[in-house]
């Protein structure tokens, strides 16, 4: 049998009574806001591959705003290494220009930057009567919740289902260059609305190429590690809206 004096049991008494009161105190795990992380951001180096849609959707930007900021005229062309000012306030900007009739796209090569001009976009735009197409039939298992830096929604659906286009556009990106969201595709589809599909098995289109309502874009892979399926986003004038007020309701 051990015995314990008092003074070193008073110190064991006073030890746990600490180490409990600390694992009380430790602050809990939370999801951090994707708008303050974004707000910190001044300024964007272009890498290899990237758009300026690209990067706008990275920051929850315009991209017209963005080309506003940073003296840019259509075709948006960029250059690897190039600094892109996410403030549209660094130069006064007075109204934002007309619609185009042309919604040009560019690749890149390199350090190289290839200019290529899409087609016209049909003006397909959501309304009360007109609603966008599901990218795939399944069901909805993660919700737009933006406070929780959930931009979009997910939609599970089975191994070897195909992705499609809710709405007719112009592909503006077509890679794996944007953190967290795997193979991706965006498409433009007016002056105001773009639509994003994410943690794609294999993308099917590429940039500049013109795409119809309901065509087929890309493989679904697997979301969160957990399902088959498709992370989808909708746009307008850069900022996430509920991609559930637009597209059309189950019957």
């Amino acid at each position: 049998m051990v015995i314990v004096s008092k003074p070193w049991c008073a110190l064991v008494v006073m030890l746990l009574l600490c180490s409990c009161g600390q694992r009380e105190g430790l602050a809990p795990v939370v999801e951090v806001n994707w708008q303050e992380l974004n707000s910190h951001a001044k300024n964007h180096v272009v890498q290899r591959g990237e758009t300026l849609y690209a990067i706008a959707f990275r920051y929850d930007k315009d991209y017209r705003q963005l080309a506003l900021a940073n003296r840019l005229s259509r075709p948006y062309t960029l250059r690897v290494g190039q600094q892109i000012y996410l403030h549209p306030s660094r130069y006064p900007v007075k109204k934002m220009p007309a619609p185009p009739s042309q919604y040009p796209i560019h690749y890149y090569t390199n350090t190289n930057p290839v200019q290529h001009t899409s087609p016209q976009t049909p003006s397909v735009l959501p309304s009360k009567y007109t609603r966008w197409l599901w990218p795939i039939q399944g069901r909805v298992v993660a919700n737009y919740v933006p406070q929780q830096g959930k931009k979009g929604i997910d939609i599970a659906g089975k191994k070897g289902d195909k992705i499609h286009a809710s709405s007719a556009g112009v592909v503006a990106y077509a890679g794996s260059g944007l953190t967290g969201y795997g193979n991706l595709i965006i498409i433009k589809h007016d002056n105001q609305f773009l639509t994003a599909y994410g943690n794609n098995l294999r993308n099917l289109v590429q940039e500049g190429q013109h795409i119809s309502a309901g065509q087929t874009i890309a493989e679904i892979g697997v979301v969160d590690r957990r399902y088959w399926g498709v992370h989808f986003e909708i746009r307008k004038m850069g900022k996430p809206v509920n991609p559930l007020s637009y597209l059309q309701k189950k019957g």
